[in-house]
Parts: C-alpha cells; structure tokens; sequence
C-alpha cells in the first residue's frame, strides 16, 4: 500500500467510524427524536423548507432529506440522503443513493453506492463509492479525495483530485494537480471473467477445493459432522440454517450495540482510552467474523455440500487424501449447478442455507456432547 493510498485511508477512517455510531445509534434509541432533536431515527427526516436547525444533526433513516438549513453538521446514514438545502458545518453521510444539490459549507465526507454532487462545498469533498459524479453546476472550494468504481468530474475543483478509480472522466476544470490512478488491471481482470465463463468457473472450483480441503486440515470434526447432518438431516439443516442466519443479524446488533454502549458509558466516566479499545475490539470482532461468514458463503459452503454428496456414494472416507478426492467429485457437482444460467442463483441459496444449518448443528451437537460427558474429577478427593 502506497504513503498516498495509506493517507487517503486515514482520511475515510474517521467519517467511516461516525457513521458506524450513527447506525449503532439508530439501534439503541427507539425514539423518533433524542437528546433534544439532535438524534433523529425513523423511517423518514426530513428538515422543511424555511426550517432552521441550530446545532449539529445525527440522521439515521431510510430517507433523509435536507431542504432547509442547519447551522452545524450533520452526519446522516439512510438508503438516500438528500441535501437540497444548506449546511454550514461539516457533512458526513453514507447510504445507497446520496445527492447534494444545495451547499455545504465546511468538508463533505461522502460513502455510497451512487454519489451526485451538483451543489457547492466549501472545502474538502472525500468520496468512496460504486459512482461519483460532480455535475456542470458542482463547485469544491479545497481538494477532491476520491476512491470509486467511476468518478467523472464536470464541475470545478478550485484544489487539487487525488485517489484511485476503475474510470475517470474529466471535463470541468482542476485548479491543482490530478492524481488518479486507474485500476486498468482489475479492468483487463474483469474482462476476462466476462469473456471466459468456463475459466472464471474453473478458478472458482479450484479455490472451493482448496478452503474445503484447508476445513479439513484445520477442522476436521466440525467440517466433518457438518457435512453429515447436511447429508443425514437436510431439512433440519435448511431450518437451523434460516436460523443461523437470523441469529446473525442479531449478534451484529448486539455487538454494535454494545460497542456503542460501552464507549458512552466509559467515556462519561472519563476512561477515554477503554472506551476507544471497546471500539477497536468490537470492530476487530465483527472484521473478523465477517470474514468467516464471507468465506462461508462464497466458497466453504459448496464445499461441504460437495462433502455430503460424496458421502452418500462412500461412507468411509479412508485416507486423507481419498477424502479430498471426494471433496473435489461433489464440489464439482455443486459448482456446476450453481453455475446454471437461471436456476442456478436459487441453488446456490440453498447450497449456503445448507451449509449454515450444517455448521449450526454440528456445533451445538458437540456443545451437547460436551455437557453431557461425565467430569473425570472426583469432587471430593479420597482420604
């Protein structure tokens, strides 16, 4: 990672933290507003035409729209976020659809799906996001930090554009230095893929063989028992599976929230420096199981699934590698399957709802097993 990308990620770190407690906010606090109007949740805000707002605003909705003013910042998370209006602090905002037609006075900190800027800001204009577009009638007072899949800039940046994009197009005018660079790579990655079906399957089969064989090594009994209640109890397995699922979102709630929580209440007390490691930690704990679920979905499941299918032809799975060899017979079933023009997106849901329920149970089998075994420690020693 270059000095210039580090820079740009520490920039996006603290926008990006805001408006996880923004999001952790809206879970803790069922009110539609809290702490005298400057926490706002619901469905809907919207700040009225002719309506002034002194202080900063916290937003969290699945719209939020400013036609008005607010004579501070304002932080907003929603599916769209609208600031017709103005904003003479800072704004800080992340949602799906994100448009700025009014002004923001101080820095813009922009995360979204899709980025329209044809307003005026003030200062720094930070974007990350699917598109970034700055329109004819945009202007940026400072400089423009940009990461996104494209970025097309009509406007006028009076500073300077730095960042990294999948393609740029200028055709306003950039008072400093333009420094963007093109991911052509990741392109000519993405065309192949297109191009070639069969390959970018094959690439796909391979990494599945191997996450499932590296389950194996690592975990044999879960992945093991996982794989045989798939092939024993299917449809327990697409239950716990729903379940799982479900039990997911909660946890990630229940950790946000505790992380939110846990921050308030240390810091109020004046443990700063434990309230910041409360933050780090939790965001540590959700990165990190994330990234399990993430290989779950996407490669350890049709690898399972493949695992019980073979079962059903060979019980007995013998040497190490025999088993490997079996992993690969199924999840190559799998694999093509779930590669199917049309049915093959539904197949694939059930191929993860399997795998979910099948870890699920393996897990809670083995608890059982566990609390249910005799203790081998005599409770009062023999004289």
């Amino acid at each position: 990672m270059t000095p210039r990308t580090l820079a740009i990620a520490r920039r996006m770190a603290l926008p990006l933290a805001v408006i996880l407690l923004v999001l952790s906010a809206g879970a803790v606090f069922a009110a539609d507003e809290a702490l005298g109007g400057k926490l706002r949740t619901g469905e809907t805000i919207t700040i009225a035409a002719g309506e002034t707002v002194e202080g900063d605003v916290y937003a969290a909705a699945g719209s939020v729209t400013v036609d008005g003013t607010i004579n501070g910042d304002l932080v907003a998370t929603g599916g769209e976020v609208r600031i017709n209006g103005t904003v003479s602090g800072d704004l800080i905002a992340a949602g799906g659809t994100l448009t700025v037609t009014g002004s923001v006075d101080g820095d813009a900190r922009l995360v979204g799906g899709q980025i329209t800027v044809s307003g005026d800001i003030g200062e720094d204009l930070l974007v990350a996001g699917g598109r970034a577009t700055l329109e004819a009638s945009s202007s940026v007072g400072e400089d423009v930090i940009a990461t996104a899949g494209q970025l097309v800039i009509a406007g006028s940046v009076a500073g300077s554009v730095e960042g990294g994009a999948g393609t740029y197009e200028r055709t306003g005018t950039v008072g400093g230095t333009e420094n963007v660079v093109i991911s052509e790579q990741a392109e000519a990655i993405d065309d192949d893929r297109d191009d070639n079906p069969i390959i970018d399957g094959l690439r796909h089969y391979v990494v599945v063989v191997l996450v499932g064989a590296l389950a194996l090594w690592l975990l044999p009994g879960w992945t093991r028992g996982a794989a045989e209640r798939i092939r024993n109890r299917p449809l327990a397995s697409l239950g716990s599976g729903l379940l799982a699922a479900l039990g997911w979102i909660l946890a990630v709630i229940g950790v946000i929230v505790v992380i939110v929580v846990g921050a308030l209440i240390f810091g109020l007390v004046g443990l700063g420096e434990l309230a910041v490691f409360i933050g780090f930690a939790g965001l540590l704990l959700l990165l990190v199981a994330s990234f399990a679920l993430y290989l779950v979905v996407s490669y350890l499941a049709e690898a399972l699934v493949g695992l019980a299918l073979a079962g059903l032809l060979r019980r007995e799975a013998g040497s190490r590698w025999v088993e490997i060899g079996l992993l690969a017979a199924g999840a190559a079933v799998v694999v093509l399957l779930t590669s199917l023009p049309v049915l093959g997106g539904w197949i694939r849901l059930v191929v993860v709802i399997l795998a979910l329920g099948g870890l699920a149970l393996a897990a809670w089998d083995g608890w059982r097993a566990r609390r249910a075994a005799p203790s081998t420690t005599p409770l009062v020693s023999e004289v």
